[in-house]
């Protein structure tokens, strides 16, 4: 990689996630890091760690260890976030949305260059909101949304998540400081390894399908999965950090680091399952691929009632996800194919997919389950 800086002073925050520990990775030995982290402390040679809290006045950092930390930086990559689409809506906001606001203060004291990591799941915010909507209409005569078990259940939806990332965005976009806006779409394991830090929710469906455990999935089998290889997307984000704005890279400029139409499908994604479940001696049936419409039609009012509680939570949550994943209308896509990075092309999406679904049943047979229960 070549860089505008001499050795660039980088924060990173959500340094210990699954994707932002990749990319220290790749920063740690060509430029001078920090790591924000909540939690969890970075262990790499010549890396420092700062412990620290987006919800925070200040994040959580004393007056003058911020003022060190602003003198001190060039470019701020910020990726950490709340990423569970189930998560509380005002946690989301508290972090997502909030939290940007704090990271935005820093950045215009330091004079910093803005990298901010959203995701590419903005693009269908409104296609969301508006089948949400839909649902909730035609759900009021349904036996299963009728019941009070449900409500108790409090089922979580991705739509607030979605909200919280429009709005940091748009928060980026509005501030007037130099940055770039990069959208990963769902991030799976090493593209040669499948090694991941932590299993995501497209394991868990997966997972599901592997064991047995998810005969149904509620999705059209021709939708696009997109999917990206975690490796890939953090060499593609340290190439864009290291180039600088304004530089190698236009200002306010937008990278959708996504397969696109490369991406596979949800029939591709079963029919991948089931060959790793064979070769693993497991005797599973093919899921079934079903409307919305089927399973709250049939489907819930059959089992719903008799379901057990987190079964029903699982199912309907899952719905969901399912709405926000399987859609027929593809991401954009673009890679910094400038700085020499032309994005993984349909080929590598497919083995990437086959060595993540190894992975996690090599791990799953080592009796991690709880990783991915």
């Amino acid at each position: 990689m070549t860089t505008a800086f001499d050795r660039p002073q980088i924060l990173l925050t959500g340094a210990s996630g699954v994707l932002g520990s990749v990319i220290a990775a790749e920063l740690g030995p060509v430029a001078d890091l920090t790591c924000l982290t909540r939690r969890r402390s970075v262990t790499m040679p010549g890396v420092r760690t700062l412990t620290g809290d987006l919800s925070l006045p200040g994040l959580g950092l004393p007056e003058r260890a911020l003022a060190d930390l602003a003198s001190r930086t060039d470019v701020v990559l910020h990726c950490a976030a709340l990423t569970a689409f189930t998560s509380e809506p005002g946690a989301s906001d508290q972090v997502n949305r909030d939290g940007t606001h704090r990271i935005l203060d820093l950045v215009a004291a330091a004079g910093a260059d803005l990298l901010h990591m959203s995701t590419a799941f903005v693009d269908r915010g409104a296609e969301f909101a508006t089948a949400a909507s839909s649902a909730t209409a035609s759900s009021t005569a349904s036996p299963a949304a009728a019941s009070p078990a449900t409500d108790e259940l409090r089922v979580r939806s991705p739509e607030h998540y979605l909200r919280s990332k429009i709005a940091a965005e748009e928060a980026v976009a509005g501030s007037g400081l130099p940055h770039l806006i990069v959208r990963p779409s769902v991030v799976i394991g090493d593209s040669a390894t499948g090694a991941i830090s932590q299993f995501q929710g497209w394991h868990q469906m997966c997972a599901g399908m592997i064991t047995g455990r998810l005969p149904f999935l509620p999705a059209d089998g021709s939708a696009s999965v997109d999917c990206v290889p975690v490796d890939l997307v953090a060499r593609a984000v340290a190439r864009l950090a290291l180039a600088g704005v304004g530089r190698e890279v236009a200002d306010g400029s937008q990278w959708w680091l996504t397969a696109g139409p490369a991406a596979t499908t949800i029939d591709a994604t079963i029919d991948a399952c089931m060959e790793i479940a064979l070769d693993r001696g497991l005797a599973v049936d093919r899921p079934r691929t079903v409307s919305r419409e089927m399973v709250e039609r049939l489907v819930l009012p059959a089992f719903g009632q008799s379901a057990p509680p987190r079964l029903l939570k699982q199912m309907l949550e899952g719905m969901e996800l399912m709405r926000l994943f399987g859609s027929q209308h593809c991401f954009p896509r673009r890679w910094p194919t400038e700085l020499g990075d032309p994005g993984p092309d349909q080929a590598t999406i497919e083995s990437s997919v086959f060595a993540s679904l190894d992975f996690l049943a090599d791990t799953m047979a080592l009796g991690r389950r709880s990783e991915v229960a």
